[in-house]
């Protein structure tokens, strides 16, 4: 028979091992509530349906395609970035809601606070392609209707206009629903970014023919009805219009608003819808404040130089005569041997002052471009009709005339003048192949009298003056000064 002492520390030692089984026990539990079973990988839920590191990494040249104008046939090339395309699945039908309700305006005049400085945004090509999340609408003419830009002019920025709606649901809208209305890109208020339509095609977006044919546009997700963006949402902002920026040789001013682009009533009056709301309220004007702040964020390469075709599109002011016989006749020339210089011959008359004397006064002479004593250029006809300038059926025919203004009765060029010229036909000689030995004085044409004799017309007389020798090794230098490639 057992001691009662012995019973007694039997049941003690019993309880103290029930005691520590129950502790392990509670233990186990809680580790696996708050931990979970040994070897189990957390998933964070902003990744669980789409990752965007499951993107292929391939790199993004540009590619040139040639388009064509629907409505005018006519063809142009447009480069553009290409991204690796994924293929899309097929999603149920989705209307986007837009709330009544309407949140008091605020006045903040900066971008939302972002958790990196702007020049620490990557915005190189491989980075963007992680980004963007290559879904294509299907081709239909109320939502991608595959039409070819017929330039890019601008990148436009909008917002959807549909608080607290996703990237993906406005995505299903375009795709299912065919609204009308569509963008090459719509980024989301977690800063993930779908590209709807290929950079070289048309989207319904601005409400114009020639916004919609020269503007590629962004579509923006907002959680409420001021339009305000997330933080998210303005970075992937940033970041997008700043590579498309760079890649399409696009800079500061390029950047535009929906609310930039000006409509029109069917009685004339203009008017500028407000979107992005935060960003073009009228009412606001801080808003307009912001949009200036946003445009400060760009990462922008250091603005390439501008080309010789861009100077001389900003030098020429295209005013063409009306046709007339004795000025513009509307003819075609036959061909293009040469570029000719020449002199007005009237002492201090500026471009203007010839144009209208050529528009008005007919005076059976004309020319296809004035340039001014400023420098600045008139273009008075198209490059590919006669102009009556040089004197001889052959010449009209073949060229392509300029007269120069001089401010005295030497024939001198200003220096703008002068300037002007080197640039405009150095220009039209790459435009249309033509090597120096094709550039011409009035005076190298030869005129015939009725007798049969030879003589030179003294035109641009500076240059061209038989009483001066130098006057020909002037001319030298000029040709020497062309830029021909």
């Amino acid at each position: 028979m057992k001691n009662p002492a012995d019973r007694t520390q039997g049941f003690f030692s019993s309880a103290l091992v029930a005691l520590l089984i129950l502790a392990v026990l509670l233990v186990l539990a809680l580790t696996i509530r708050y931990v979970g079973f040994p070897g189990e990988q957390e998933t964070p839920s902003s990744t669980s349906a789409t990752p965007l590191a499951t993107m292929p990494t391939t790199t993004l040249p540009s590619t040139t395609t040639q388009t064509t104008d629907p409505t005018t046939q006519t063809t142009t090339e447009t480069s553009v970035p290409t991204v690796t395309t994924r293929e899309s699945t097929t999603y149920s039908s989705a209307t986007v809601t837009v709330p009544t309700t309407q949140t008091t305006q605020t006045t903040q005049t900066t971008p939302p606070e972002t958790t990196l400085p702007a020049t620490d945004y990557d915005v190189s090509d491989e980075a963007m392609e992680a980004l963007i999340e290559q879904r294509f609408l299907t081709v239909h003419p109320k939502s991608r209707p595959g039409y070819k830009l017929t330039s890019v002019k601008n990148i436009v920025v909008h917002y959807t206009g549909n608080p607290g709606s996703s990237a993906d649901r406005n995505w299903r809208n375009f795709e299912n629903n065919k609204p009308n209305t569509s963008a090459h890109f719509i980024i989301g208020m977690e800063g993930e970014i779908i590209q709807c339509i290929p950079l070289d095609e048309v989207a319904w977006a601005i409400g114009t023919d020639e916004g919609n044919y020269t503007s590629i546009s962004i579509e923006c997700c907002h959680p409420d009805a001021t339009g305000e963006f997330t933080d998210a949402t303005y970075r992937s902002l940033v970041r997008l219009v700043s590579w498309l920026c760079n890649e399409l040789s696009l800079d500061r001013d390029d950047v535009i608003r929906h609310y930039d682009y000006p409509r029109y009533t069917s009685s004339g009056m203009e008017w500028h819808k407000e979107c992005p709301l935060y960003y073009a309220d009228a009412s606001d004007p801080a808003s307009h404040a912001r949009w200036e702040a946003f445009k400060d964020e760009l990462i922008l390469d250091s603005d390439p130089p501008k080309g010789e075709e861009d100077e001389i599109e900003e030098l020429i002011e295209k005013r063409f005569l009306s046709i007339h016989e004795n000025s513009r006749p509307g003819y075609k020339l036959t061909s293009l041997a040469n570029i000719v210089v020449h002199y007005t011959g009237n002492p201090g008359t500026t471009a203007d002052q010839n144009w209208r004397n050529f528009e008005n006064n007919k005076p059976s002479a004309s020319a296809h471009f004035i340039i001014g004593l400023n420098g600045e250029i008139i273009q008075c006809m198209p490059l590919d009709e006669v102009a009556w300038a040089v004197g001889t059926t052959q010449g009209n025919y073949t060229s392509i005339s300029i007269e120069c203004c001089h401010p005295d009765a030497t024939g001198r060029f200003t220096d703008a003048t002068y300037e002007s010229l080197v640039k405009l036909v150095s220009w039209l000689c790459n435009e249309f192949d033509l090597d120096r030995d094709k550039v011409i004085r009035h005076y190298d044409y030869p005129r015939y009298t009725s007798s049969g004799m030879e003589w030179h017309k003294q035109c641009p007389l500076y240059y061209a003056n038989d009483k001066d020798p130098e006057s020909h090794k002037r001319w030298e230098a000029f040709l020497d000064d062309l830029t021909i490639e």
